[in-house]
This record gives structure tokens, C-alpha cells and sequence, in this order.
């Protein structure tokens, strides 16, 4: 082989390596349109819904949940730099109320999937008997 020629074999092999990358990059863009359907759907305000499409009222109350937390935590903060507070049992309950709602706010979704995977399991142990 000479300086400058190219041989048969390795036209074979640097189409091949050229196939292989457009079968990469046809799956890379494969999966950033996956994910990007799945960010427009999110941005398109249906957090509130389900994988099936259902209004879901967990979802709903959970966020109530989260927005009472921060709202109780801004207040407790704004009240116990108050100098008129003298009295440690409100900014203690108001501690409390906050982490209430924090739990609020994700405990019923964490046993709803709990409870989906139960549900999963089971079904796929019946369909194998």
C-alpha cells in the first residue's frame, strides 16, 4: 500500500464504522425525542394526571399538601423572628403543622405506589398458575 491509496478492506470497514455511528445517533435522537414528548407533557401542566391520562386526586392533594407545608414553614420562620414571641410552644407547633403537611404531602403517594407494586406482583404471580 502506498501513501495516499486506499484499499477495499478498509472501505469495507470505515462504512461500517459510519453505519454504526448513524445507528447510534439514530437511537440517541430516539430517546431525546422520548424524553422530550415526556418534558413537554410535564410543562404542559399534567402533573396532576396519571401514566394513563386519569385526573388523579392523590396527585392533587398531595400538592395542596406541599403548598400548605411551605406556606405553615414561611409563617413559622416570619413569626419566630418576631420579638413579641416569647412564648416557644407556637413556633413548636408550628414546626409540628409543617411536618404534618409535609407528610401529607408524600406519604399517600409513596402507598399508592406501593400498593400499584403489590397489586403487579400479584397479578403476575395468578397469571403464571
Amino acid at each position: 500500500m502506498t501513501a495516499g491509496t486506499i484499499t477495499v478492506d478498509e472501505l469495507k470497514q470505515q462504512n461500517e464504522l459510519l453505519e454504526n455511528q448513524n445507528k447510534l445517533l439514530k437511537n440517541r435522537n430516539e430517546l431525546l425525542d422520548k424524553s422530550l414528548k415526556k418534558q413537554n407533557h410535564l410543562v404542559k401542566g399534567n402533573f396532576l394526571k396519571d401514566n394513563q391520562g386519569h385526573e388523579s386526586s392523590i396527585r392533587l392533594m398531595s400538592f395542596f399538601a406541599l403548598i400548605t407545608a411551605i406556606i405553615f414553614g414561611s409563617l413559622s420562620l416570619i413569626n419566630a423572628h418576631k420579638p413579641s414571641n416569647t412564648n416557644n410552644n407556637s413556633s413548636s407547633s408550628d414546626v409540628n403543622m409543617t411536618f404534618i403537611f409535609l407528610v401529607a404531602a408524600f406519604v399517600p403517594k409513596a402507598l399508592q405506589k406501593f400498593a400499584e407494586i403489590k397489586g403487579e406482583t400479584e397479578q403476575t404471580k395468578e397469571n403464571k398458575v
